[in-house]
């Protein structure tokens, strides 16, 4: 029964790698509005992926209907907090939200490569490498203000203060949808990561993106 279980969660995020795919190539001339945002946490109660699931909700509900969202990462022994976020993705209604489960290191970085965005809401955090992670792979990174995500983020990316849905949907449209925005973003943020690159204190996946560059 595991291995059946482990083979249908494969199946599952191939399917939605290729839709995924399918739908950036049969939209490309709105691919500046279409919006893959990326979550890649354990899927735990401290990481608020409630929080991010309510944005996103709004966000395809106010901004834009084709929006995605995928959560990526495992959920270990918290089977019933995932019960509960497909119950609140029952209850809210966004469409295009997939959470993948583990996966291998080699599919999260596919993940990284086609977000537009990096949606971070998590409640405790020491210096927060996943955040990085968005920076070097040129996401614009939004993220709650909580333990020691200012410090990792160092005035770059966009930091909020209060897990209002619809204000933070409101942020993640403008930054989308401006590219001066955009590009002053991802700009700060490459000022951010260059020490921490310079000094090779990156993690794994750092290295591997760096080697598959």
């Amino acid at each position: 029964r595991a291995v059946t279980t482990t083979l249908g969660a494969v199946v599952s995020n191939v399917i939605v790698l290729v839709t995924t795919l399918v739908a950036m190539i049969a939209l490309e001339w709105r691919i500046t509005i279409l919006a893959l945002i990326l979550l890649p946490v354990f899927v735990i109660p401290a990481k608020r992926v409630e929080e991010v699931v309510k944005v996103f909700a709004a966000y395809q509900r106010i901004f834009n209907p084709e929006s995605r969202l995928i959560v990526v990462g495992g959920h270990g022994e918290f089977t019933r907090y995932l019960g509960a976020l497909y119950d609140l993705r029952d209850r809210l209604g966004p469409r295009h939200l997939h959470i993948t489960g583990h996966i291998p290191q080699s599919e999260v970085v596919s993940y990284y490569k086609l977000s537009h965005l990096y949606l971070h809401m998590s409640e405790h955090e020491g210096f927060c490498v996943p955040l990085l992670e968005g920076f070097y792979v040129g996401l614009p990174v939004v993220a709650y203000a909580a333990g020691a995500v200012p410090e990792t983020m160092a005035g770059a990316g966009l930091l909020v203060h209060r897990r209002d849905p619809e204000t933070v949907a409101s942020l993640i449209d403008a930054v989308l949808g401006d590219e001066g925005l955009r590009a002053r973003l991802l700009a700060g943020q490459r000022r951010v990561l260059e020490p921490h690159t310079r000094e090779h204190r990156g993690q794994r996946l750092l290295e591997f993106l760096g080697e598959s560059a």
